[in-house]
């Protein structure tokens, strides 16, 4: 009887784990998943309003949407393009950021040499 007590929690428990609604982020370039984008999250209403959570997406690309009610979230990563997107809490998105390419026309080398 304990031991099905025990398997109807945990169940219970990765269920309500897995019902959370994420945030997938990818390269826009290839679809791979972007390992540590960090999310900024701010409530827009409720109890939460303008509480701020900041997250980091996981191996898989995936953040968990931390609020109950509207909120505004800004996706940065250094090299690539931030994003700034308004989400409700039901949102199951996918969001891709490019990555940030400088072309530099002119290249200054400067430099002095003594031999001794």
């Amino acid at each position: 009887m304990k031991i099905l007590a025990y398997l109807i929690f945990f169940i219970t428990a990765f269920n309500c784990y897995s019902s959370q609604n994420k945030i997938t982020v990818l390269e826009k370039s290839n679809n791979k998943p972007m390992y540590l984008v960090i999310v900024h999250f701010k409530a827009l209403e409720g109890t939460s309003k303008d509480s701020i959570v900041a997250l980091r997406t996981n191996r898989i690309g995936e953040v968990n949407i931390p609020f109950k009610s509207k909120m505004y979230a800004h996706f940065y990563k250094m090299g690539y393009e931030s994003l700034v997107d308004t989400l409700s809490p039901n949102d199951v998105k996918t969001v891709y950021l490019s990555e940030l390419s400088f072309r530099s026309d002119e290249v200054v080398v400067t430099g002095q040499y003594a031999p001794a």
